[in-house]
C-alpha cells in the first residue's frame, strides 16, 4: 500500500475536527431541548453497549 502518511493524517484529523465539533454544536442545542432526559437516555445506552461486550467477553 502506497499511502502518503501525512495526508492520511490531514484528512483523518480534520474528519475528526469537522465531526467532534458538530456533535458539540447539536449537543448544546439538543441539550437544552431536552435537558435531564438525554442524560437518562445517554446513560441506558452506556449500560447497553457496557453489557453487551461484557456478555460478548464472558461467553466466548
Amino acid at each position: 500500500m502506497d499511502v502518503n502518511i501525512g495526508i492520511a493524517c490531514l484528512v483523518i484529523g480534520g474528519t475528526t475536527s469537522f465531526v467532534a465539533t458538530g456533535g458539540v454544536m447539536l449537543g448544546k442545542r439538543v441539550g437544552a431541548y431536552m435537558g435531564n432526559y438525554a442524560t437518562v437516555i445517554g446513560g441506558m445506552v452506556l449500560i447497553v453497549v457496557g453489557s453487551s461486550i461484557l456478555f460478548q467477553h464472558l461467553s466466548a
